[in-house]
């Protein structure tokens, strides 16, 4: 049986198998019908299905083919998010960016604590990783994707997002820096705080 990890694409032919999912498959019909063996079928380059054994009269498919079509239509219904169109499988790319995004920016916050870089440095690097996460949380929520964060903290790091600095800056200075790259957030009128 060839189980349901739908990672579906409509620009991506070779890892849009719809027509294979969640149906019974004799061992030849793998190799002939869902290509098993080649770099474009079945568990070949990013792929990501899977089969396992199927014993009539005893195993149950997962899912009717009309659950199968059905879930096949909202995968490929695309959802807006910042004035984009994203299908299931484009929302996950863009997932995975942001989390490889989020991992890159940790480390530099801890290269520039191990290597003692000055404080608005860090700031500034911390700031972007907040932005970065928090635009993870609400991509995936409206995405309706759920945040796999354990991706992010694979790296052992810890907690680089606070920290021990805080900078009070001039009205002039936040109101020069709004634009910037930095993400910035206004405390008070007189005392913005990055």
């Amino acid at each position: 049986m060839h189980l349901r990890n739908r990672l579906l694409s409509q620009r991506v032919d070779d890892i849009y198998h719809p027509e294979w999912q969640g149906k019974v498959y004799t061992m030849d019909e793998l190799k002939s019908v869902c290509d098993l063996g080649t770099v474009t079928g079945l568990c070949g380059a990013n792929c990501y299905h899977s089969y396992s054994p199927f014993i009539p009269g005893i195993s149950k498919r997962t899912y009717t083919d009309e659950e199968l079509e059905r879930m096949k239509q909202e995968e490929l219904t695309p959802r807006e998010y910042g004035g984009k169109q994203y299908t299931k499988y484009e929302a996950l790319q863009r997932q995975r960016k942001l989390e490889t995004t989020m991992r890159a920016q940790r480390q530099k916050i801890k290269l520039l604590e191990t290597g003692g870089a000055n404080e608005d440095d860090i700031i500034n690097a911390r700031c972007r990783y907040r932005g970065t996460s928090a635009e993870y949380a609400r991509f995936s929520k409206a995405m309706e994707l759920p945040q796999q964060r354990d991706r992010v903290y694979i790296d052992g790091l810890g907690d680089v997002g606070k920290g021990k600095y805080t900078k009070k800056v001039s009205q002039k200075e936040f109101t020069n820096h709004k634009n910037d790259d930095i993400i910035l957030s206004k405390q008070s009128s007189d005392n913005p705080v990055l």
